[in-house]
């Protein structure tokens, strides 16, 4: 299984700010930020998710929504360009790409795995120095870091550390933000706040977000759409009002003997640019 913890801090600092023309360039027009066509993913040529369509457009919050072991992780590192897709194709900013993380962040890519990118050893503010980011951005986004500065971040709280890694990289002003599992182990309030930050960035600065969450009540009134997936497939997808009365459906339909899902409105909404399937092999 991949490393998906420091790994990508060390990425991120080596890294110089995406240029504002590669942003400008990304979120321009109406066509999608991040597009994923018939992709299918997994570990040692054996997919685990499998025949996926998903889109993402410039200022909008997506929900990547599913029980564990759904795909939902998988689908991120490919998008990402953690995950050589074994099948299918990623569109970024417009430019079909099998390029890695790294190369995708110089244009706009930002990454938040599940596990926290922080160095522990650092302190806050060397943390904030070393992700070539804006650090009075960050402090604005989170200034409850404000006395934390010269504390070890392996000492701050496990909501105090997931503001450093999702403020660090909303710093950098990326044109895309896809985030693993935000709210993992985090009290209501912190989860709340980190989710206002995602959404405020979606709003003012046009980011496009894809949110893997397991807190669904809390992430879907954030979102305009969200995708359900189940054993690796999309089942389920939609605006978020249309979304959201099938929940029960989309996660229990498999033990009910209920096919796969998908709403007139997503059809309409995403013509031209199907979306179907996907799977996860890390959740």
């Amino acid at each position: 299984m991949i490393n998906k913890s420091s790994y990508h801090s060390l990425e991120f600092s080596k890294m110089p700010m995406p240029k504002s023309r590669d942003i400008e360039s990304a979120v321009k027009g109406d066509s999608p930020l991040l597009a994923a066509s018939g992709l299918a993913a997994g570990y040692h040529g054996h997919p685990v998710v499998r025949d996926l369509d998903l889109v993402v457009r410039a200022g909008e919050v997506v929900a990547l929504l599913g029980p564990n072991g759904a795909g939902k992780t998988t689908t991120l590192l490919a998008l990402a360009g953690e995950l050589p897709p074994l099948a299918g194709t990623v569109t970024f900013a417009g430019t079909a790409t099998r390029s890695p993380l790294h190369a995708r962040a110089r244009h706009g890519l930002a990454f938040v795995p599940e596990e926290r990118s922080i160095f522990p050893q650092l302190t806050t503010a060397e943390n904030i120095r070393v992700g070539r980011c804006d650090p009075r951005l960050v402090l604005e986004l989170f200034p409850e870091l404000v006395p934390l500065m010269s504390r070890k971040a392996g000492l701050l709280s496990g909501g105090e550390q997931q503001m450093l890694t999702l403020g660090r990289a909303l710093a950098r002003r990326p044109a895309l933000l896809l985030a693993d599992e935000l709210s993992l182990g985090l009290a209501p309030l912190i989860v709340t706040r980190l989710l206002e930050a995602v959404r405020a960035a979606a709003d003012r600065d046009g980011v496009g977000v894809l949110l893997v969450e397991q807190h669904v009540r809390r992430v879907l009134p954030m979102s305009d759409r969200a995708y359900v997936m189940r054993g690796g497939r999309v089942v389920l997808q939609g605006l978020v009002a249309d979304v959201a009365g099938r929940l029960e459906e989309a996660y229990l339909g498999e033990e009910l003997g209920q096919r796969p899902a998908q709403t007139d409105a997503t059809r309409s909404m995403n013509a031209g640019t199907p979306e179907s399937s996907g799977t996860n092999a890390g959740q």
